[in-house]
C-alpha cells in the first residue's frame, strides 16, 4: 500500500513540477534539466528516507522541501510570488519630451521588496519598431531592474517626425536625464549603473547615445544596424538604402518619405557609424548579441562589431545565439545574460 501511495505521490510530484515548467514561459533547456535535477534528487531522498525508517510521511515531506528548491530557480521566468500588493513590480506609462516631441513608452519598476535605487536598462527598439521587447523588460524588472522601454519620435504614437539621427538624439536625451535628471526620483532609478539597450536600429542609437552620455556604465546590442558604417560602404549605394528602409517597414513610421530618411542617414553617417563611435566606449562594458540565422544583420556584422570592439580595447562579451534577427526562440536565455551581465549585487536570475 505504502509503495502504491509513493509512486502516485512520484508522479504528481512529477506533474507539479512540469505544470511549474510550463508556466514559466519556455523555460531554457538548460534550467528545466537543472529544475529536473532536484526534483531526481529529492525523489532519491525521499526513497532512502523511507528506507531508514519506513516514514511514508516523512519521504514525502523530503520530496515536497525538493521540489520547493526546485520551484524557486524558476521563478525568473515565473510570476512575481508575492504576499503584498506593494510587493509587485509596477508598470507606469512613460512620458518624455525630447527636442519639442513627446516620447511615450512603459516604465517598470521593481516591487518595494527591493530595496534602494536600482539599476537602470533603457530598451531602444529597432527600425521600425515590430519586435516588440516588454516581455525582456517585465522579466528583467523581475530581476531586479527598472527598465524604461521609449518608443523613439515618429514611432508608435510618440510625437514628431522619425529620423535615424532623431532616434539616437532622442536616446542622449533619455540616458541624461537617467543618469543626471530627474528620472532617477520618479522611477528609483540608480543614476550610476545606467545602461543603453539596443536591438537593431536600435542597437545604433543605444551605441551612439553611450558613446555620447559618458555617465551610461555601458551598451546591450543585440544584431546592431551599423547603418552610418553601411551608408559609407561602397556596396550600399543611395538606390539600395532606399529599398532596405522600405523593405524593413518604413511606410509604418511617421516620417517624410524615404528620401528624407536616406539623406538623414547619409549626411550624419560618419558621426552615426560604429567605427566612430566604439572606441569612445572604451572604460565601459559592451554586451554584443547575435543571431546564427539572423538574415536582416548577418553573423558577419557581428564579428565585425566584435573585431572593432578589441581593438578599440573595449571590455565585451559576444554571443551569438541560435535565433533569428528578433531572438524570438531564445528570449529566456538572453535575458538571463543580459540579467547576469548588467546585474547589480543583489539581482535574482538564475546561475
Amino acid at each position: 500500500m505504502e509503495n502504491s501511495v509513493k509512486k502516485a505521490w512520484v508522479r504528481a510530484a512529477w506533474a507539479v513540477l512540469f505544470a511549474a515548467c510550463a508556466a514559466g514561459a519556455a523555460v531554457s533547456a538548460a534550467m528545466a534539466r537543472r529544475a529536473i535535477g532536484a526534483a531526481e534528487e529529492a525523489e532519491r531522498r525521499a526513497a532512502a528516507l523511507q528506507a531508514e525508517n519506513g516514514s511514508l510521511l516523512d519521504a514525502m515531506d523530503k520530496m515536497s522541501a525538493g521540489l520547493r528548491d526546485a520551484s524557486a530557480k524558476l521563478r525568473f521566468y515565473c510570476d512575481a510570488d508575492c504576499e503584498f500588493a506593494y510587493q509587485l513590480p509596477e508598470a507606469h506609462a512613460f512620458f518624455f519630451e525630447s527636442e519639442g516631441s513627446e516620447i511615450y513608452g512603459s516604465a517598470y519598476v521593481p516591487g518595494a521588496s527591493w530595496k534602494g535605487p536600482r539599476p537602470c536598462i533603457v530598451a531602444l527598439h529597432g527600425f521600425p519598431g515590430f519586435a516588440r521587447w516588454d516581455d525582456v523588460a517585465r522579466s528583467l524588472c523581475r530581476a531586479g531592474f527598472t527598465v524604461i522601454v521609449p518608443h523613439h519620435r515618429g514611432a508608435w504614437g510618440s510625437r514628431g517626425r522619425y529620423t535615424v539621427s532623431g532616434c539616437v538624439r532622442d536616446a542622449v536625451n533619455i540616458a541624461a536625464a537617467a543618469t543626471s535628471g530627474a528620472l532617477p526620483r520618479e522611477y528609483r532609478i540608480d543614476p550610476s549603473a545606467v545602461w543603453l539597450f539596443g536591438h537593431s536600429m536600435g542597437g545604433n542609437s543605444a551605441l551612439g547615445a553611450a558613446a555620447q552620455v559618458k555617465a551610461v556604465k555601458g551598451a546591450i546590442l543585440a544584431a546592431p544596424c551599423d547603418i552610418g558604417g553601411m551608408a559609407l560602404s561602397k556596396d550600399w549605394d543611395r538606390p539600395h538604402l532606399k529599398r532596405f528602409l522600405e523593405e524593413n517597414g518604413a511606410s509604418a513610421l511617421a516620417c517624410d518619405g524615404l528620401d528624407a530618411l536616406c539623406d538623414d542617414i547619409i549626411a550624419n553617417a560618419k558621426a552615426m557609424s560604429f567605427a566612430a563611435n566604439i572606441p569612445a566606449l572604451a572604460g565601459r562594458r559592451v554586451y554584443l548579441a547575435g543571431g546564427f540565422f539572423d538574415s536582416t544583420i548577418g553573423k558577419d556584422a557581428i564579428e565585425e562589431a566584435d573585431r572593432r570592439l578589441s581593438a578599440a580595447g573595449v571590455e565585451h562579451e559576444t554571443k551569438i545565439y541560435r535565433s533569428e534577427h528578433s531572438f524570438s526562440g531564445v528570449r529566456v536565455a538572453l535575458t538571463a545574460d543580459i540579467a547576469r551581465f548588467a546585474g547589480a549585487a543583489d539581482a535574482r536570475f538564475p546561475k
